[in-house]
């Protein structure tokens, strides 16, 4: 038999519970009041579940239901309607495992949800927030879920220290998005989201996860994680300002892909294995890709495009492969303080081409490739070898130095295999190892400071 829903309007003051039952107090209790057309629901340190809807009610009106809990809303068991919301919806909860549910809901104003310490979960489903909706929870496992609905302002998450989770699916935000969580392990999704403006994310003292796709549109957006092992994939996303992603603290691994687009892109790595990986992305204006304290892999590859592209590592082991990408400026790749590999096959650069390694032995490979300003390799102590189309003609057409080629004195082998060709000339001041079969093409002016080496 179904229960009758009450329909009750509230002028301010907090009903008595003195006539409850002791035994509907031990599942909890909300009290729910509307003034100045504004809903603002309380809760206590009991666990709390509702679920607010507004499913064949009139504008203005909600009903709030009792979850699996039993919850019970101003002493009774529910559901009640409430009546004259013309402005937003306030909740607070005690420190207990609280839940609640807005349900194919549409508020003229904001939504304002502060959880308090415990487990804490609130999901939006399918509803529209005129205004700001905003998240605070405290110490705790905390999920906050946005699902098929739209934000007239901004999106505020706060999650204390604790696991947290955060998903915006199939959603519109009007203006920024900023999501923080520390002291855990944290998870941040954003599937087929609109962003009018800014996306931040920041995460501070545990494991993170940070998930951008499936055509997830914002303007500059800032990932920051700190203090544990970090995991950034942006995946068929669209960004009209900037992409920045810091790690510090751990490990980390980034990826961007699948047609993703920015203006600049800044990725930066401290103190942990890095891993960066840009796969047939589009970038307007510049990539700059920094790593400290650790052993760093670069792949930027299929297809990628970009304006200026800088990368460096600093204090361990350090591979840098670029694979059929295009530069319209100027490439700059530099390893400081350990053993590099650099290789670069099916590359344009339309300007300066300078590959630095210092500390370490490193090798450097060109194949395939299109260079059409001033190719410069400085290396530095250590054992390097530098190889140009190491792979001969059959495994592609031959590269071109449009322009000068420079190198250091410290490489201790530079080879050139056969039917290389240069149109300009090749500067080296160090001896040439050529392979034993082969020799340096005539096309190739060379001066060297002593006898060729003997190949090792």
């Amino acid at each position: 038999m179904n229960k009758k829903q009450s329909t009750t309007r509230f002028d301010g003051q907090v009903p008595s519970l003195e006539i409850l039952e002791a035994r509907l107090l031990l599942s909890g209790n909300v009290t729910a009041l509307v003034s100045g057309g504004s809903l603002t629901i309380l809760g206590d340190a009991a666990d709390n579940e509702i679920v607010i809807d507004q499913a064949g009610l009139s504008a203005g009106q909600y009903r709030i239901t009792s979850g699996a809990d039993s919850t019970t809303i101003n002493g009774l068991a529910g559901p009640i309607i409430v009546n004259d919301v013309t402005q937003g919806i306030v909740m607070s909860f005690g420190d207990g495992n609280d839940t609640v549910v807005l349900d194919s809901i549409t508020v003229a104003g904001k939504v304002d949800n502060d959880g308090g310490d415990g487990d804490n979960t609130i999901t939006v489903t399918s509803s529209t927030i005129g205004r700001e909706l905003r998240v605070d929870n405290g110490d705790g496992v905390d999920v906050v879920s946005l699902q098929s609905s739209s934000v007239g302002r901004n999106l505020y998450v706060d999650n204390g220290s604790g696991d947290s989770t955060v998903s915006v699916l199939n959603s519109t935000i009007a203006k920024n998005v900023d999501i923080k969580s520390e002291g855990g392990t944290g998870s941040v999704t954003f599937d087929a989201a609109t962003i009018s403006g800014n996306l931040k994310v920041d995460h501070e003292d545990g494991d993170s996860t940070v998930v951008v796709q499936n055509g997830t549109s914002a303007k500059n957006v800032d990932v920051k994680s700190d203090g544990g092992i970090s995991s950034v994939t942006i995946d068929a996303a669209t960004f009209s300002g900037n992409l920045k992603i810091k790690s510090e603290g751990g490990d980390s691994t980034v990826v961007v892909q699948n047609g993703t687009s920015a203006k600049s892109v800044d990725l930066k790595s401290e103190d942990g294995v890095s891993s960066v990986t840009i796969d047939g992305a589009t970038f307007s204006g510049n990539v700059k890709i920094k790593s400290e304290g650790g052993d760093s892999t670069v792949v930027v590859q299929n297809g990628t495009s970009a304006k200026n592209v800088d990368v460096k590592s600093e204090d361990g082991v350090s591979s840098v492969t670029i694979d059929t990408a295009t530069v319209s400026g100027n490439l700059k790749i530099v390893s400081e303080d350990g053993d590099a590999t650099i290789d670069l096959n099916g590359v344009t650069v339309s300007k300066q081409l300078q590959i630095v390694s210092r500390e370490g032995a490193d090798i450097i490979t060109i194949d395939d490739s299109v260079l059409s300003g001033t190719t410069q390799i400085n290396s530095g102590d250590g054992d390097d070898t530098v190889a140009l189309e190491a792979n001969g003609l059959a495994a592609g057409a031959a590269s071109t130095f449009a322009n000068s080629v420079k190198t250091s004195q410290r490489i201790k082998y530079l080879y050139f295999l056969a039917n290389f060709e240069f149109d300009i000339t090749v500067i080296v001041s160090v001896p040439i190892n050529s392979e034993p079969s082969l020799s340096v093409p005539s096309t190739v002016k060379i001066a060297v400071s002593s006898a060729p080496l003997s190949k090792s």
